[in-house]
């Protein structure tokens, strides 16, 4: 399905449809929830998901749209708006495209989701998370120490336990614990 266009739509499977058009009104914002990467799904886009759910029997699937999906959809539904930042993707058309200062780290796309999805689509707050000293990394940056841990592939990475984006998920998770309150 690389070749989903605005035009495809109506070939989306119903349940996920009716859960895109339940929160957005225009054909653009649909697609871009369809083909934005997830932090809380290791970066998973909603339309790399259909085939895998296509596979599964019916109730499956609107379980898993019922219960991840929709909830996604609720809580980030703003930043798909067409009037607010995107990637550059050949699907979509934006006035604003975010690009990543930190390309060894974050491609366009998951930069795009880190601001939208971590601070709020502030590119100046996500920069300076990114870019502060942390204590618990011995004063290096979440930048710096991130991306040692891509460049220097441990033990469980050559072994194909661990993925790039399993990294990505953890930095992820470090600025959800941040913004929850309980970090040190």
């Amino acid at each position: 399905m690389t070749s989903f266009t605005l035009d495809s739509l109506d070939a989306l499977p119903a349940p996920l449809l009716n859960a895109v058009g339940q929160h957005f009104s225009n054909d653009e914002s649909k697609v871009r929830a369809v083909f934005a990467p997830w932090c809380n799904a290791k970066f998973e886009r909603i339309i790399d998901g259909i085939s895998v759910w296509k596979r599964q029997n019916p109730w499956s699937f609107e379980r898993a749209i019922r219960e991840s999906v929709e909830r996604d959809l609720e809580k980030f539904a703003d930043i798909f708006s067409t009037n607010r930042p995107y990637f550059a993707c050949s699907e979509i058309t934006s006035q604003h495209i975010l690009t990543s200062p930190y390309p060894d780290l974050l491609n366009d796309a998951n930069y795009w989701a880190f601001v939208s999805q971590t601070s709020l689509g502030d590119e100046d707050f996500f920069r300076q998370r990114m870019e502060k000293p942390m204590p618990l990394y011995d004063g290096k940056s979440r930048l710096d120490y991130y991306c040692q841990q891509l460049s220097t592939p441990s033990f469980s990475m050559r072994l194909g336990l661990k993925r790039p984006r399993d990294i990505l998920f953890q930095l992820w998770q470090d600025i959800e614990l941040e913004n929850s309150g309980n970090y040190r």
